[in-house]
């Protein structure tokens, strides 16, 4: 499923487990207009502002990708959004070894 209908201000909280610290690539996936989101873990910014880009439609899905890095463990992780856009996933793929 996906979340639309995103305004100003709008946030997404989510506990996550980090299995290994590390770097990490995250792909946000995305359809609709242009819009400003950031990723934070624990209360602190894990991304810089990640601007999204226009698709033809609301359902025309396509990545954003950046790498972060992560520490270990249970953690709280919020999507701090600005409207624009609809989200459908997050993914977090680990880089290296």
């Amino acid at each position: 499923s996906a979340v639309g209908w995103i305004d100003d201000g709008e946030w997404l909280r989510y506990t996550v487990n980090v299995k290994a610290p590390g770097r990490y690539r995250l792909v946000v996936r995305h359809a609709g207009g242009e819009g400003d989101l950031r990723i934070e873990f624990e209360g602190g910014d894990a991304t810089e502002t990640l601007r999204t880009t226009s698709t033809d439609n609301w359902q025309d899905w396509t990545d954003l990708a950046t790498e972060i890095d992560l520490r270990a463990g249970v953690q709280t992780m919020f999507v701090r959004c600005n409207s624009g856009y609809n989200l459908r996933r997050l993914t977090f793929v680990p880089l290296g070894g």
